[in-house]
């Protein structure tokens, strides 16, 4: 009876142990399902995840390329203005007038050579100017801005043109405010008398009383008084090729002065070429 009761015991035991190892190997099979399928799921999304980083990338410079097309391209005028500046930079920085003979037409050239000749004051530049008439004008404005850079009124009186002599002449009236022709003294023949007339012209504008002159500078005289009065839109009061309003409203020029900025060159000379006329 004992004998028959152990073995029952041992044969209960054996399958309680067999059970529990079922059920212990098939929770291990379970867990390493749920590693292996972690793994892979882990492994897609670091594929998707490297796939839209891809993909933003590849849509930021497509966005940037998209860009650089969509940027207005610079009109042929622009282009120009832009390659006359450049060589007139280079021919500034050396002192090398060569780059002005690189440039396409011959008005730049000219106007590139002029400017290199203001900026050392070396009237010797301005005889490589290929426009022959235009040599002695590029002398004239030379000398009309050693005139000014000296402060003195007497070195007007070596500029050969009637119009930059008067232009001299008129920056100091200008800029002086001279109220006596006692000045000119410093001046003999045709630029005391422009010195003269210059002084007493502005002095009758200033007053509003153009009874003083006669000819045509009194018709000059009450053509610049009624700027004051009348405002009249087409009125060049100076001759630059820009209107008085277009200089009071667009440009800050001076409407009595053709070079308001005093370098030897028309105001309206230097807007229609692309430069500043105040500077």
């Amino acid at each position: 009876m004992n004998k028959k009761r152990i073995i029952l015991i041992s044969i209960v035991l054996i399958i309680v142990a067999l059970t529990l190892f079922f059920i212990f190997n098939k929770n291990i099979f379970s867990n390493n399902k749920d590693v292996n399928s972690s793994v892979s799921n882990n492994d897609i999304s670091g594929e998707d995840v490297s796939k839209e980083s891809e993909k933003q990338e590849n849509t930021a410079s497509s966005t940037d390329i998209q860009k650089d097309n969509t940027q207005p391209e610079k009109s042929e005028k622009q282009l120009k203005i832009e390659k006359i500046n450049n060589l007139y930079d280079q021919a500034k920085d050396t002192q090398d007038i060569s780059y002005c003979q690189q440039m396409e037409d011959s008005f730049s050239a000219d106007l590139c050579l002029e400017r290199i000749a203001r900026d050392t004051e070396n009237e010797e530049i301005c005889d490589n100017v290929v426009g022959r008439d235009r040599v002695s004008e590029c002398k004239d404005k030379v000398i009309r801005l050693k005139a000014i850079s000296l402060g003195e009124l007497s070195q007007c009186q070596n500029i050969k043109s009637e119009y930059y002599l008067a232009s001299c002449i008129g920056y100091f009236v200008d800029e002086n405010d001279y109220e006596d022709i006692v000045v000119c003294d410093a001046l003999s023949g045709k630029a005391k008398d422009q010195c003269v007339s210059s002084i007493i012209f502005d002095l009758a504008v200033k007053n509003k009383d153009c009874s003083s002159i006669s000819g045509e500078m009194q018709q000059e005289c009450n053509s610049a008084i009624g700027i004051f009065i009348n405002d009249n839109e087409n009125l060049d009061s100076d001759g630059d090729g820009l209107t008085d309003k277009e200089e009071n409203e667009i440009y800050n020029t001076n409407p009595n002065n053709p070079d308001t900025d005093g370098d030897g060159y028309l105001d309206g000379e230097e807007v229609e070429n692309g430069y500043d006329p105040l500077s």
